[in-house]
């Protein structure tokens, strides 16, 4: 007999239509002429290539970057029809597939956020509050196409099979930890990103009746005033829950679990009304499962590679930019003298790490589906529930501060040990500086690609050998800092900036007046007839 939360999965999923735009014979169609939509095509993927974001985020972050430059830079009020007609012509949208009444409902979504930004930013200029509305409003825009009830419904019974199972020693509240639970749910199940985490919860939030005891401003619109203030309240709460210091464990306690789901996830949408009947066969459901899961290894494999030479194309651009405008100019009007070997080192030697790291990844097989399938009898039928327990107690003492100090040394040890490498091959302190940057941000990128590659590997404890172990103390440090590098600078990508802010919107015009134009001539080729 299957478990609570996945029959009643199940039953939600049967029972769900997918809502989606169609149109009716009164619809106009919104297209664009195939050259502007090659053209715009080819413009997000160069800028796809300089974006290290992860592959399931590009559309909603394209939908975002438009919404952002219309409304804020541009400031435009009619926002419906352009972003629909730039999202054709970038290719997130197929050509004729989107209607005017599509473009509708994207104008009344734009403008309630806009609306609601206006009466927040007249409450608090907190760039932590404010900045995430516009990332709000393209998550809404983005689920009228291609929608997230599928999502909700397997987080949901992911978090309701999961929950009874998690204990904590931190002192949190119930509600704090059923949101941290929820919370490592998504980002393990649907690698969902902090926005995307915050559109699920302010969609519960919005289904709440409003607070009466919300204060409202003398003289301002009743509905826009407790908008403001229930927002405000909201996005302070997600901003301390998706920071807590505890969440990344909360995550890794649930990452085998998660497989197990995905696993669900992929059958039921695979087999839609049959996979009741497929759960219900442990034997089918083996089969099932093992048809389904080589082709998922053979998939992630080839993303991550994929993902690996995007990332290497990101670096080796970067890398020569700042040569060329930076080491370059220091080593010729200050030092008088370049040093090409260096030069060569520090274009070349990052991007061939990265590429080793991202190709050198072993395949999963059969002993990992054989522990994919052990789990899933388990989240299934309720077999074995063994509790989830989260320790955020850390050892203090001084036997704790003598560990820190070794660590410190070898963080020390390790990047003194190449830094003297750096100097016994003359380079300068400048490219001294962009070669330790650029192998802390690498590595850490590659760290990255490859566990994405191994999304679907169930994790047992093993003791490491001694080859793996000495490996894993050298390279843990230099991991680590970039890990903080690139939390720190994740807004500096100086390729996305030139493309944002230099080409894109003169891009967008021209392809918008060459869209026009090219519609106005087969006017005027059809008049002929």
């Amino acid at each position: 007999m299957l478990s609570s939360p996945i029959a009643d999965f199940l039953r939600s999923f049967k029972a769900h239509d997918a809502a989606v735009l169609a149109a009716d014979g009164a619809d106009e169609m919104i297209r664009v002429h195939a050259v502007t939509s090659r053209l715009g095509g080819l413009y997000e993927r160069m800028r796809y290539f300089v974006d290290h974001k992860e592959e399931h985020t590009i559309r909603r972050s394209a939908i975002e970057r438009m919404l952002k430059r219309k409304l804020v830079f541009e400031q435009q009020k009619e926002v419906g029809r352009s972003l629909v007609h730039e999202l054709v012509s970038a290719g997130y949208l197929p050509n004729e597939s989107a209607t005017e009444r599509a473009a509708a409902q994207v104008q009344r979504i734009a403008h309630a956020y806009a609306a609601l930004e206006r009466a927040v930013r007249s409450r608090t200029s907190d760039q932590k509050i404010l900045a995430p509305i516009i990332g709000l409003a393209a998550s809404e825009i983005e689920a009228l196409w291609y929608g997230t009830v599928i999502d909700d419904l397997i987080a949901k019974a992911f978090y309701e099979s999961i929950r009874p199972r998690v204990s904590c020693d931190a002192p949190l509240s119930e509600e704090e930890l059923n949101a941290q639970v929820y919370i490592a749910c998504r980002r393990t199940l649907l690698r969902n990103d902090d926005q995307v985490i915050r559109y699920a919860f302010w969609c519960d939030v919005r289904s709440q009746p409003a607070d009466e005891n919300l204060s409202i401003e003398p003289e301002e619109d009743e509905s826009s005033a407790i908008s403001a203030d229930r927002y405000i309240l909201f996005a302070k709460r997600m901003h301390i829950a998706l920071n807590h210091p505890l969440g990344n464990q909360f995550s890794v306690k649930l990452r085998n679990h998660a497989i197990y789901f995905a696993l669900i996830r992929e059958i039921a949408e695979t087999h839609g009304a049959a996979t009741e009947r497929i759960m219900g066969d442990p034997e089918l459901l083996a089969r099932e499962a093992e048809q389904l899961l080589k082709p998922k290894y053979e998939k992630t494999n080839r993303r991550a590679r994929q993902s690996g030479i995007r990332a290497v194309i990101y670096i080796m651009c970067t890398k020569i930019l700042l040569a060329a405008g930076g080491e370059l100019p220091y080593e010729i009007f200050i030092l008088h003298a370049v040093n090409y070997p260096a030069l060569a080192i520090n274009i070349i030697f990052h991007p061939l790490l990265l590429l080793a790291m991202t190709w050198s990844i072993a395949p999963l097989g059969a002993e990992n589906t054989r522990l994919v399938l052990a789990g899933m009898r388990e989240i299934l039928y309720g077999e074995n529930k063994q509790l989830i327990r989260l320790n955020s107690k850390k050892s203090k003492g001084a036997l704790h501060l003598f560990f820190g100090a070794c660590y410190a040394v070898l963080v020390c040890a390790i990047f003194g040990l190449i830094a003297w490498g750096l100097y016994r091959l003359h380079f300068n302190p400048v490219s001294a500086a962009l070669f330790l940057f650029f192998l802390t941000v690498v590595s850490y990128l590659g760290f990255r690609v490859r566990y994405t590659a191994q999304q679907w590997r169930v994790r047992i404890s093993e003791d490491e050998g001694g080859l793996s172990l000495f490996v894993s103390a050298l390279t843990l440090p230099i991991v680590r800092v970039g890990r903080w590098m690139s939390k720190t600078f994740s807004s500096i990508n100086l390729l996305v900036f030139i493309m944002d802010f230099i080409i894109e919107t003169p891009f967008k015009l021209l392809l918008k007046f060459f869209d026009g134009f090219l519609s106005f001539l087969k006017e005027k080729k059809e008049e002929t007839y």
